[in-house]
């Protein structure tokens, strides 16, 4: 697999604080955006 994009974008309610994680292995790219409750 290479020369892919993989993005995954989630809301965690349960993490109160916003993770980012990249990471690039052999010309791929995974991105996790994960956004927690701020309410």
């Amino acid at each position: 697999m290479n020369n892919n994009l993989i993005t995954s974008i989630g809301n965690d309610t349960f993490n109160s604080v916003p993770n980012i994680t990249v990471l690039s292995l052999n010309n791929n790219l995974l991105t996790s955006i994960d956004v927690g409750d701020f309410n």
